[in-house]
């Protein structure tokens, strides 16, 4: 399992990958993080603590990279 990102690490308003539960992709906000979650029938916002029981993460996020690999591939998140 890779390292947790040290929470002083953390830039606000970047998105992460990692584990948390509600699934592998949140962003941090400075304070806590914010990830999408299903309930009900609805998606929604959800706030999760750092760490344990909350958002663990591993890497940031490269939203540059993962648009030059989609259209490499063809796929243009249609």
């Amino acid at each position: 399992m890779p390292a947790e990102i040290p929470e002083e690490q953390l830039k606000p308003g970047h998105w992460y990958v990692g584990e948390g539960r509600l699934g592998p992709l949140a962003m941090w906000t400075g304070k806590l993080f914010v990830g999408p979650g299903y309930s009900m029938g609805e998606w929604l916002l959800d706030e999760m603590r750092y760490g344990e029981r909350g958002f663990s993460p591993y890497w940031e996020f490269d939203e540059q990279r993962y648009r030059a690999l989609s259209e490499r591939e063809g796929s243009h998140g249609q």
